[in-house]
C-alpha cells in the first residue's frame, strides 16, 4: 500500500523540471544498450492538463481534468484526484493495433489529438517501441508533448531523439463551444477542430508550433543527431517537395535503452 501511495503522489506532482535544452543535452543518459533493438517503454505516464475530461481511445476509459495516470505492470494507477477516472485500476494493456495512441474531449469528440507509432506498436508498459510521431497536417485541437526519459521523476533524456511536443494554443469555449485558435483551420472534414484550408503546401501554423528536444540549434523542428522531425506540416505530396519525406519520428534512435514515456495533453 505505502509503495502504491508513493506512485499516485508521484503522478500528481510536476517532479520533472524541464531545463532548456542546452542543459538536457548534456544530461543525455549512457544506459545500459541493446543495440539494434528499438527503445523499451518499461512504464509510462498521461497527464491530462486540458480543462475537460478526455477519452483515452485503446484502453477505452476517462481521464478526468487535470489528474495523471500511471501505466506499470498490469493495473493503471491514477492519482488520488482521479481515482473516479474510469481509468484507475484498469488494465494496462490495450485494445486496437497499437498504431496510435489518440484521445478526445468527452464533451466533444472533435477536440481530439494523436501520436502516431511504426511497428512495433505500443500495447502497454515493457513493449518496445517503433517512430512516434504528431500527423496534424490532417487535423489538431491542442497542445502535446511526449518524450523518452529515464524514470517517472527522473526527467534525464535517453534517445539522442527522445520526443517532440506542440505550441498550439489550447482550446477554448466560445458560447459554449470549443473554438479553434486559428479563424480560417475551422473545418468540419475529419471531425478535427482546426484542419488547415490548404494541406498541400507547409502551414506554418504546424511548423511553427512544433519542437523537438535535443534539437538543432538553428531549426527547432530538427534534432540535432538525426536530423528528423516529429511533425509533417503538410500532406505527403508537399512533404516529398520539401525533401521531409522519411524524415518524421522520435524514438529511433534510442539503441534498445529501456525509458519512462512522458506523455502531457494541453501542456502550455
Amino acid at each position: 500500500m505505502g509503495r502504491m501511495l508513493l506512485i499516485l503522489s508521484a503522478v500528481t506532482s510536476a517532479l520533472c523540471v524541464h531545463a532548456n535544452n542546452d542543459v538536457e543535452a548534456s544530461l543525455l543518459q549512457t544506459r545500459t544498450r541493446d543495440d539494434g533493438k528499438p527503445g523499451k517503454v518499461v512504464s509510462f505516464e498521461i497527464y491530462n492538463h486540458c480543462p475537460s475530461k478526455v477519452h483515452l481511445e485503446g484502453w477505452d476509459c476517462e481521464l478526468e481534468s487535470h489528474v495523471g495516470c500511471y501505466f506499470i505492470n498490469e493495473t493503471i494507477l491514477c492519482s488520488q484526484e482521479g481515482e473516479s477516472s474510469t481509468c484507475h485500476g484498469k488494465s494496462t494493456r490495450r485494445g486496437g493495433d497499437g498504431s496510435r495512441i489518440q484521445w478526445f474531449f468527452v464533451d466533444d469528440d472533435t477536440v481530439k489529438q494523436y501520436f502516431e507509432i511504426s511497428q512495433p506498436f505500443l500495447m502497454g508498459p515493457g513493449d518496445r517501441i517503433g517512430a512516434v510521431s504528431f500527423s496534424d497536417w490532417q487535423g489538431f485541437s491542442m497542445a502535446a508533448s511526449f518524450r523518452a526519459q529515464a524514470s517517472q521523476s527522473d526527467c534525464t533524456l535517453v534517445c539522442e531523439d527522445p520526443g517532440g511536443y506542440t505550441t498550439y494554443p489550447n482550446p477554448t469555449k466560445v458560447d459554449g463551444k470549443y473554438q479553434c485558435s486559428f479563424p480560417k483551420f475551422a473545418s468540419s472534414k475529419d471531425n478535427y477542430l482546426c484542419r488547415a484550408p490548404n494541406v498541400s503546401s507547409r502551414i506554418d501554423a504546424i511548423w511553427d508550433n512544433t519542437k523537438v528536444y535535443l534539437p538543432d540549434p538553428s531549426k527547432p523542428q530538427f534534432f540535432e543527431k538525426t536530423g528528423h522531425i516529429t511533425n509533417y506540416p503538410c500532406n505527403d505530396d508537399c512533404v516529398n517537395k520539401l525533401g521531409l519525406a522519411g524524415k518524421a519520428g522520435a524514438l529511433l534512435n534510442c539503441n534498445g535503452a529501456p525509458f519512462h514515456l512522458k506523455i502531457d495533453l494541453c501542456k502550455d
